[in-house]
């Protein structure tokens, strides 16, 4: 069991080091803005959902959206627009640095958003079904209950791990650049986002204008 712990700690974590990912573009906003706990939260979030794909994808699951693609093609538009909102509200927002205040529902919104953002994506579970196909196609893993649990564990503890250690070398290093350029930089992570969004819309709109 800590092997298949280990592996899934450390697919979770090399599997979240591209930043152009939408997870990773909201983290860095946050750590620019200096709410290193909130980015934790939206973080944890992420990873609990990807960790039930990555369950699920032990058991075969992803063979569900092979069935049917429509759930694809509808959790694409969903989180397509949900991207272009948060994307929004990114390039109009305004650079505030300073010591982050707690507020219990603040980091419960980002952990909702670090969710949903994972759980309607669910070309992740395409992406967990293929990890695990391998790994078990070249014998590193085990069938079963316990090795499922396990593996989804690791996914949790390696994806937070990483983004931990991003917050903490934005952390370090922001420092050196000046208030202006964070903002633009925040701004510009708003840009990326809603491009991501366009990226996922892009299937949807030509299925729908086929029709």
């Amino acid at each position: 069991m800590v092997v298949v712990l280990l592996i899934g700690f450390a697919l979770g974590f090399f599997g979240s080091v591209p930043l152009a990912g939408p997870i990773a573009v909201l983290v860095f906003a946050y750590g620019l803005e200096g709410r290193f706990r909130t980015g934790i939260s939206l973080s944890l979030g992420a990873a609990l959902a990807e960790s039930i794909y990555a369950y699920a994808a032990f058991w075969g699951v992803g063979t569900l959206l092979e069935r049917y693609p429509s759930i694809l093609l509808a959790s694409n538009a969903v989180i397509g627009f949900l991207f272009i909102g948060v994307g929004i509200v990114l390039t109009r927002r305004e650079l505030t640095v300073g010591l982050e205040k707690t507020s219990k529902p603040r980091h419960a919104r980002a952990l909702a958003l670090g969710f949903s953002v994972s759980i309607l994506n669910p070309t992740l579970l395409v992406t967990w079904s293929a990890a695990t196909a391998a790994l078990f196609g070249i014998g590193f893993v085990g069938e079963g209950a316990g090795a499922s649990i396990a593996f989804a564990i690791g996914v949790i503890v390696g994806i937070v791990a990483w983004f931990s250690l991003l917050l903490l070398l934005i952390r370090r290093y922001s420092g050196r650049f000046t208030r202006n350029f964070l903002g633009r930089a925040i701004n510009a992570m708003g840009v990326v986002l809603m491009l991501i969004g366009g990226w996922f819309l892009v299937e949807p709109i030509h299925d729908l204008v086929a029709l």
